[in-house]
């Protein structure tokens, strides 16, 4: 509808007396005319809102039918189960965690849920961590580490119901709330412990982080009564400390004399090579100390070596080599394939423990310690003549202190990863410097992948780190 006063839109024109009259007529006549189109549009969004509530049901038809067709639903249950198998974590124990497999699982679908919880693999592997005090004093804490703790029990016990008669790997840490507190102040968490005995008929693999003095618990254990087991021990940050750490002996015929103990790793506890709990026989894997007060001397080492012709890794804290070991006798073994040492001091002379071994098959190689007097090591060079498998070398702080660290690249013709750390007593080290410990011929070495070389100081905090991808 035209209006003779639309020219007069968006001015200061002021209307007559007669021209407002005809512009209130003009108003009223253009709001009846708007009201009746407000009623058609009213009735056709009635039809749309119609067409829109059939169309939605017809889609959700389209979809329901689409989804009867779905791949997911043909899937054998057998099939499914083995996808969900490989969910799980393949470097550590699953977490009880809903943000991963197989709690995930169960959270997709009743159909997977009922899968999820028949599938007795997905639940032979868990961790289960101690509830810690979040920042709050125990007096604030204690109501809420109580609830998750009694909540945490009932769900691990549920968990390895799931898992039916299936071998277990349990890991298990109490820390750090666990022994710094009086069990009057923070819920005492050894009912976890306690849970983790009830299935030690099925361990296959117990990784504890518990406190040295808890370890007395597992000497009800009978040992007919375990299967193949790996047993991993890691003192809970010291807290074992305050009754002295010692020596655990439990009585014979309990855990460590399991006639399947393969695998046998513990840190915390001083162990008497001369009277070892186990029978080392039967052992594969083998890791022992991590404290200044858990070293083994030179001799033990060999010893030890000697006592384990099956051993195919060694990873262990030892003292420098005495001269009283020199009249060591020499110890062979063409089945160790990996070999650490770890130790409490370093000075020229302590790798000629490498002198008395001869270990053709091994293919990994790591030496660390505390630096006390770094320097050239020949023992050391000899030694990689006698290993030509060695495909990873790996080389602590202490060990060479000049940059004739790339002396040793051509000793090893099947190296594959190499790494030094290098000592220097300056505050940095030029780049142009450690450029020239790289070999400049790589001729001889088809298999080198890896070539690393970092810098630390006994001034600066930090490393500095170089490395050459061939």
């Amino acid at each position: 509808m035209s209006s003779p006063y639309q020219v007069h839109f968006g001015s200061n024109y002021c209307p007559q007396p007669d021209e407002s009259r005809e512009i209130k007529a003009l108003v009223m006549d253009l709001s009846a005319h708007a009201e009746q189109l407000d009623a058609e549009i009213a009735q056709l969004q009635k039809q749309m809102d119609k067409f829109v509530d059939e169309r939605r049901s017809i889609q959700s038809q389209i979809e329901g039918h689409q989804a009867l067709l779905s791949p997911m639903r043909r899937i054998p249950v057998d099939l499914l189960q083995e996808i969900f198998v490989v969910c799980l974590p393949s470097e550590r124990y699953c977490a009880m965690s809903a943000y991963e497999a197989p709690m995930l699982l169960g959270r997709v679908c009743s159909q997977w849920r009922t899968t999820a919880f028949s599938t007795p693999a997905l639940w032979s592997s868990i961790h289960i961590a101690e509830p810690w005090l979040n920042g709050e004093s125990p007096a604030e804490g204690y109501t809420r580490v109580s609830a998750m703790l009694a909540a945490r029990l009932e769900a691990a016990k549920q968990w390895l119901d799931r898992s039916g008669s299936l071998p277990l790997s349990i890991s298990l840490f109490l820390g750090p709330t666990y022994g710094y507190y009086p069990h009057t102040l923070v819920p005492d968490p050894l009912p976890l412990l306690h849970l983790v005995l009830t299935y030690a008929k099925r361990w296959q693999t117990l990784y504890l982080h518990i406190p040295p003095r808890e370890l007395s618990r597992l000497e009800v254990l009978s040992a007919g009564e375990l299967g193949t087991i790996t047993f991993d021990h890691r003192d809970s940050l010291g807290n074992g400390g305050e009754i002295g750490w010692g020596e655990w002996n439990p009585p014979k015929g309990t855990l460590l004399e399991a006639p399947a103990l393969r695998t046998f790793n513990i840190q915390g506890i001083t162990v008497d090579v001369n009277n070892f709990p186990f029978p080392c026989s039967q052992l594969t894997s083998l890791t022992l100390g991590h404290r200044m007060d858990e070293v083994l001397d030179s001799e033990s080492v060999l010893r030890l070596i000697r006592l384990c012709p099956h051993l195919e890794h060694l990873d262990i804290c030892l003292r420098r080599f005495t001269s009283s070991s020199a009249d060591a006798t020499s110890v062979e073994s063409r089945i160790l394939r990996t070999l650490a040492l770890r130790y409490s001091s370093f000075d020229p002379s302590s790798l000629e423990i490498l002198d008395f071994l001869t270990l053709p098959a091994l293919l990994h190689l790591s030496v660390s310690g505390r630096i006390s007097d770094p320097g050239d090591t020949p023992s050391f060079l000899r030694f990689l003549t006698r290993t030509p498998r060695l495909e990873g070398l790996d080389i602590g702080g202490g060990v060479f202190e000049t940059i004739s660290f790339a002396e040793t690249i051509p000793l090893l013709p099947r190296i594959i990863n190499c790494h030094c750390c290098i000592i220097s007593e300056v505050q940095s080290l030029r780049f142009d410097r450690l450029r020239m410990s790289f070999p400049v011929s790589f001729i001889g070495i088809p298999f080198l992948e890896k070539y690393g070389l970092s810098t630390t100081n006994f001034y600066a905090s930090g490393q500095q780190m170089y490395t050459l991808v061939i």
